[in-house]
């Protein structure tokens, strides 16, 4: 794969490259308390949650260079993701593409789509359980995907600066028209040659905890000694009309390295429930195997979409955590979104005011160009 992508790259480069740039600012404010804060008192954050430019290059449709930065809550910029890419559309057959450089795991049905177009302002608590898995920061990696009728296969081997992950994601669409579609689909990604200390936290959906020293972690798990990480998900949607499902399972396994250890298993799941006021249903890449956003007309009026996601979460042997959400976006215009989510949460995992429950509300205001 890497002599096609350096030959396309090499051809390509005699060609005037197609430009493009685009950006994005999302402004959040949080809000909460119970077991959301060590006091148990209402504490509240204002923050950047992720501010992005992203400068692409094409050319003739088959080869690509992407370089993204971007700005975090403290003000630091950072290459969020920087890759080489090339595409072939085999006759007869699937559609191809290589990527080589930083960029994120192809793992999850949520983690495969922008943050942009999430329901929740956040995605679900789950992905607590296995924060590193769908992350490509401070690595580089190289991934073949392909997608054809009605199905999507990618498989990625990444160094993570110490130890290496290995990641494959298969999903099916045997419906896949206007208005309406089913989705099945599962990933796998092991480490090898990882070491840590297994501890699982999680922030409950709601990111301003970690904007405020008074904001806390849920820890499911303390540390201990593991040699061994392995995760696998199962991913399922459905569309019709202006209803939409979404459920997600993932089970994480860690070995234990040390004989007074225990192997650790971590699993979860969430159920999510969406629903356009005006109608209109959500827009699916078939080529990524992962929802787009709603996006109203020029003219025409917003989009309101409501929303239900029931979140579980649990580390065997151990403790137990659940969040439930109640949400709403507005779409005014192609570029804008503001959404609201209100939250109640219940974790094992006790406050300093020995608080297992707690509520927040969440704010988002996001502006993408173009």
């Amino acid at each position: 794969m890497l002599l096609v992508a350096a030959w396309t790259m090499t051809a390509a480069a005699k060609a005037d490259p197609e430009w493009s740039l685009r950006g994005r600012l999302q402004l959040s404010h949080d809000r909460y308390q119970g077991v959301y804060s060590n006091s148990g008192q209402t504490r509240s954050a204002s923050f950047i949650r992720r501010g992005n430019a992203v400068l692409g290059a094409r050319w003739s449709n088959s080869a690509q260079a992407v370089l993204g930065v971007q700005l975090d809550s403290d003000g630091q910029l950072a290459v969020d993701n920087a890759y080489l890419a090339w595409r072939a559309t085999l006759s007869p057959g699937p559609k191809v593409e290589g990527r080589l450089g930083r960029f994120d795991p192809d793992f999850g049905l949520e983690p495969s789509g922008s943050s942009s177009w999430t329901v929740g302002i956040e995605r679900s608590a789950l992905w607590d359980l296995a924060p590193d898995v769908g992350d490509g920061a401070q690595s580089g990696g190289v991934q073949v995907r392909a997608s054809g009728e009605g199905w999507h296969g990618s498989a990625s081997t990444f160094d993570k600066k110490g130890y290496e992950s290995h990641v494959v994601r298969l999903t099916w669409q045997p419906i896949a028209g206007a208005g309406q579609l089913l989705h099945l689909g599962a990933s796998a990604a092991t480490a090898v040659g990882w070491q840590g200390d297994g501890r699982v936290r999680t922030r409950l959906a709601v990111r301003g905890v970690s904007e405020h020293n008074d904001g806390r972690r849920s820890t499911l798990a303390d540390s201990a000694h593991f040699d061994g990480d392995r995760s696998r998900a199962v991913e399922g949607a459905a569309v019709w009309g202006a209803w939409s499902v979404q459920v997600e399972w993932l089970r994480r396994d860690l070995r234990a390295s040390t004989p007074n250890t225990s192997d650790r298993v971590a699993s979860g799941h969430y159920i999510q429930i969406a629903w356009t006021a005006s109608g209109q249903s959500r827009s699916f890449d078939p080529e990524g195997a992962r929802f787009r956003g709603l996006r109203p007309g020029t003219e025409g009026p917003g989009i309101w979409e409501v929303f239900a996601r029931q979140d579980r979460l649990a580390v065997r042997g151990q403790r137990s955590a659940a969040v439930s959400t109640l949400g709403v976006n507005l779409y005014p215009r192609p570029q804008w979104r503001f959404s609201a989510n209100l939250m109640g949460s219940r974790s094992d995992h006790l406050n300093n005011a020995q608080e297992p429950r707690g509520r927040a509300l969440t704010l988002r205001a996001q502006w993408l160009y173009p």
